[in-house]
């Protein structure tokens, strides 16, 4: 197994780089594709060269506001990051649920079409997403919860536009602009590891969640949502983007998550989240812990080395990786190779752990 990570400016290079590195459509082959803005028209012309070149290798990707780029981590690129990934004994299979008709928040999944895939050495399933910032994250942690015998994981689409409804994900040469997009690894000798990290602290008062709309807080210890923000951020409204980097923070279940803003409603003086809370949730004001990430360095540098990979991948959310960049390529400067360096900037990362 060997992954190997292109930088895409234009065909005839990457027909030459496919040619040095000898990449056969005869081996069993993952394309992931990081397409950082979009035009889609140029998507198309790169899907279709790509399925002229390697017509029998597995093609998927999404839409992401960052890339990683020579041990860095940018959102001014603007070509494409292409991943191969070379799988010698291992296979690979994907369904494609296309929600483009769905008119509901959470739609209910059909696991029969998810459970078809599965054999006796199916080990993870890598989830792709275009549906809406308000239905992935329950819809990756249903899937989550009902395989949880597999690793999970995954992200969803992230655009240039802050909370942008026009992202996409696409497998082959088709775009999805809602859809999910499952690839599933089957393999006695493959072998995929989990590192996940939690860096958020929160600031400020705990709050009592007593007043909910679906997606959408109205009120925390009986007083409008958006209190909880106007105290440290008095022009919130006026300036709305640094919800983003200020999360919500919420415990339950001795389980810590942070749950970013979608939107935030001056009218009703409400705020709409990316996953649903319920009426008697506690939730805090949470920033990035600079000083945990940093501590996290020698941590990760260390998992790194006792975990001889072939291949990485990384989830960074925006949340995190909008404002704390540093520790991020501190991070990549730890991995030798630059051909094992693959991932998103995903409308927060989702895992099964």
């Amino acid at each position: 197994m060997r992954q190997l990570v292109h930088y895409y400016y234009h065909e005839e290079r990457l027909s030459n780089w496919i040619k040095e590195n000898e990449v056969s459509s005869q081996k069993q082959l993952l394309i992931e594709i990081n397409f950082p803005d979009d035009d889609r028209k140029k998507l198309k012309q790169l899907l279709t060269l790509l399925s002229t070149l390697l017509p029998n290798a597995t093609v998927v990707g999404m839409q992401s506001f960052t890339s990683f780029v020579n041990h860095k981590v940018t959102d001014i690129n603007p070509q494409p990051v292409i991943s191969i990934m070379e799988f010698e004994s291992s296979e690979i299979s994907v369904e494609v649920i296309d929600l483009i008709n769905n008119r509901e928040d959470i739609p209910a999944l059909d696991f029969s079409k998810i459970e078809k895939h599965l054999q006796a050495e199916t080990k993870a399933i890598e989830i792709l997403s275009s549906y809406d910032e308000l239905g992935t994250s329950s819809l990756v942690n249903n899937i989550g919860i009902r395989f949880s015998h597999l690793k999970v994981f995954g992200g969803g689409a992230t655009a240039k536009v802050q909370n942008a409804e026009n992202t996409f994900v696409f497998h082959k040469t088709t775009l999805y602009p809602k859809a999910l997009i499952l690839i599933f690894m089957h393999g006695e000798n493959l072998n995929i590891e989990f590192f996940q990290a939690f860096d958020w602290k929160p600031i400020s008062k705990k709050k009592v969640i007593t007043k909910v709309d679906g997606h959408s807080i109205l009120t925390l210890d009986n007083s409008s949502a958006l209190d909880i923000y106007k105290k440290y951020f008095p022009n919130i409204e006026e300036d709305p983007t640094v919800t983003l980097q200020v999360p919500l923070y919420s415990s339950k279940n001795n389980i810590s998550s942070t749950i970013h803003i979608v939107k935030i409603d001056a009218k009703k003086q409400s705020l709409q989240m990316s996953s649903p809370l319920e009426e008697g949730d506690i939730v805090q004001l949470s920033i990035g812990n600079y000083n945990s990430m940093m501590n996290r360095i020698e941590e990760i540098n260390l998992f790194l080395k006792n975990t001889p990979a072939q291949g990485l991948w990384i989830a960074a959310c925006l949340s995190y990786e909008y404002g704390f960049r540093v520790p991020i390529i501190h991070y990549l400067s730890n991995i030798e190779n630059t051909n094992q360096i693959f991932g998103y900037c995903t409308s927060q990362e989702y895992y099964n752990t």
